[in-house]
């Protein structure tokens, strides 16, 4: 161990290099230093779970993936709270951490005043470096299914059997675009000719999105740039002509009815209650927070067929977290 005089509190986190579980920590004794961390006679965190795995196989059986003392202003305690307690470690089988140093639980009333009080904000990923953290977490993660061959969509049976579902149950996205179109797609299922029946189809198509950088689960921001990309080129859906001529037709409809939100403000107000009582609506809604993600403005005005489209694909990253926790 380098000795030193320096005072320097730091948070940490380790990984075990056959489970691949982790724990994440701090350290802010008087004296300590990152140089002390896990050598032979220095310190080795203060679990005796992982204390006992260090006895039975060797410190080197743990490898440091991370160790900072640059932590934005918070005390290390208090950037390791916020750490596992945004990741939840404590109930999940990837991690060691027992509990996330937390007496007040996450998501309550008492946990949002107190982080607008920290931080000004009701929950912890709405901080960009909080953000970052669970972002490089998730990469992380799939990168690790991936080149282990684990990953869900690696298992073209997996896909096969969730779009068969969803014929069966009226609910895969290739119906309801036209007549003609659907009738087209389910006589290909009914033949064994449809694309998502073949063998590698589905994982070749996911494999070349990893590959490009374009795939969801690596990061809200694709989507974002996706869109934006598309608008800059002028191949948005909503910059077409027939979205055009089909949004002016709306309008005159609702005009006609008397429901346009402009023509009084009760309607306006009895439709925002309308829209947010749909059971799909509040299940999205549920869904986006229980997966800490920033929710779309005006969701409440949003189809129900873009709801159902949208609950999809939140229930496949949440299977996917699941799987990974």
């Amino acid at each position: 161990m380098t000795s030193t005089s320096i005072y320097q509190p730091y948070f940490y986190l380790i990984q075990h290099k056959v489970t691949k579980k982790m724990y994440a920590g701090s350290r802010c004794a008087k004296g300590c230093h990152p140089n002390e961390f896990m050598q032979p006679n220095g310190y080795k965190t203060s679990s005796t779970k992982i204390l006992e795995i260090i006895e039975q196989e060797g410190v080197d059986i743990f490898e440091v993936l991370r160790i900072d003392t640059n932590l934005d202003g918070l005390s290390a305690y208090d950037y390791e709270s916020l750490f596992l307690q945004t990741i939840d470690c404590a109930n999940s089988h990837d991690w060691y951490n027992g509990h996330n140093n937390s007496g007040i639980s996450f998501g309550t009333q008492e946990f949002e005043n107190s982080m607008l009080e920290k931080y000004n904000v009701i929950n912890p990923s709405q901080i960009d470096y909080v953000r970052d953290i669970i972002s490089d977490n998730m990469k992380g993660r799939s990168k690790f299914l991936i080149e282990h061959g684990i990953h869900r969509f690696q298992s073209s049976e997996f896909q096969k059997n969730v779009q068969l579902n969803l014929v069966a149950e009226g609910k895969h996205n290739f119906a309801g675009k036209s007549d003609k179109a659907t009738e087209r797609n389910m006589k290909r299922v009914k033949d064994g000719t449809h694309p998502f029946l073949g063998g590698d189809i589905q994982r070749t198509m996911n494999m070349a999105r990893v590959e490009d950088g374009t795939h969801p689960f690596l990061g809200g921001n694709i989507q974002r740039k996706t869109q934006r990309k598309l608008v800059a080129e002028g191949k948005h859906h909503s910059q077409t002509e027939k979205h055009s001529v089909d949004q002016s037709k709306r309008q005159l409809e609702l005009v006609a009815e008397g429901k346009h939100h402009f023509q009084s403000g009760s309607i306006q107000s009895i439709h925002n209650k309308m829209m947010t009582s749909r059971q799909l609506y509040l299940d999205v809604k549920l869904l986006f927070e229980s997966l800490s993600m920033v929710k779309p403005k005006c969701l409440h005005r949003k189809s129900n067929d873009w709801l159902d489209s949208k609950y999809k694909e939140l229930i496949s990253i949440q299977e996917c977290q699941n799987e990974c926790a």
